[in-house]
């Protein structure tokens, strides 16, 4: 844990300069009512703490600046400076620098990872509760006590003597209680009671035997009830195909009655098999005569030629 061996205020509320080096681990600030005691704590909580902890307005009246500085021991020097603009407006800057001189680039994040809040906000050891401020103190002492071990502790010892309170409590009422105990009775005979139980078992398995076969038997009559009534729809829906077919049959042989009656009343079977045949023949007769009738006709135009030639070569 960082410290503070030195603390600085230029112009802060009512202190024009105030210088501060503790020498050890608790400073004692003490002076007049309006002497600028809680200036001088306001100044630290403001430098460290964050805007949260600066007041409204920290410049000294009739001043335009205001500076509070804290060195600590681990070389870090930490400063804020805050300015009056031209519209009365007060604004700050907060810089932490180490022992080199090297700017840290968020100050305000450095600082609430670095110091506890009882170094931050003095005046909150006032408002803390009675195990903070112990923490705190042991802290500040650099003493090492472990509150969770002591209260496990403390618990343990509290709950082994509950226990045995507990214990002695019970063990007196039973000696009280023993005093007016009455006489001992008959010992009854747990094994003819075992046996009664047995027996009483063996007939509720016996029963709950013939429930399920009285169910079992009446579920396979519900299910012999339901093929029968549906064997009789299907042999009722048989029947009506049946009938229907019979009624089809019955069309068909009338029918076949009268196609047989028209047919005693055609005459004899003329196959055409021989006019086909004739066809035939026909056809190939009418293609023999167009193929020499087309013979002649170019034989003709032949000697026609011949003729035609035969006279121009005379005539030349």
């Amino acid at each position: 844990m960082a410290k503070i061996v030195k603390s600085e205020a230029e112009n802060f509320k009512r202190l024009i300069r105030f210088v501060l080096e503790p020498k050890s681990n608790v400073v004692h600030i003490v002076g007049k009512n309006m002497a600028g005691k809680t200036s001088a704590m306001d100044a630290v909580a403001s430098t460290i703490g964050g805007e949260k902890f600066c007041p409204p307005d920290p410049i000294r009246k009739g001043e335009k600046h205001a500076v509070a500085r804290q060195q600590l021991d681990n070389g870090y020097v930490v400063e804020r400076r805050w300015d009056r603009l031209a519209d009365g407006r007060v604004i700050s800057k907060l810089t932490v620098r180490d022992e080199k001189g090297i700017e840290k680039k968020k100050p305000q994040g450095f600082l609430d990872a670095l110091l506890p809040r009882e170094m931050i906000d003095p005046m909150w050891f006032d408002r803390a509760k009675p195990r903070e401020q112990a923490e705190a103190l042991l802290k500040i002492a650099d003493v090492k006590f472990d509150f969770a071990k002591a209260a496990t502790e403390r618990q343990a010892a509290y709950d082994q003597r509950t226990e045995i309170g507990r214990e002695l409590k019970a063990t007196e009422a039973l000696v009280e209680s023993a005093a007016s105990l009455p006489e001992p009775g008959q010992l009854v005979d747990v094994d003819e009671l075992l046996r009664r139980q047995e027996s009483i078992a063996d007939e509720q398995r016996e029963r709950q035997r013939v429930l399920s076969a009285a169910e079992a038997a009446k579920l396979a009559r519900n299910q012999a009830e339901d093929m029968v009534e549906d064997a009789r729809r299907q042999v009722a829906e048989a029947e009506a195909r049946l009938a229907d077919r019979v009624l089809k049959l019955g069309e068909a042989v009338k029918a076949e009655k009268r196609a047989n009656a028209e047919a005693t009343l055609l005459g004899p079977d003329l196959t055409g098999k021989s006019l086909r045949e004739d066809i035939q023949k026909a056809q190939q007769h009418n293609e023999d005569v167009r193929s020499r009738q087309r013979q002649m006709a170019e034989h003709s135009k032949r000697l026609q030629l011949l003729a035609n030639l035969e006279t121009d070569y005379k005539n030349q």
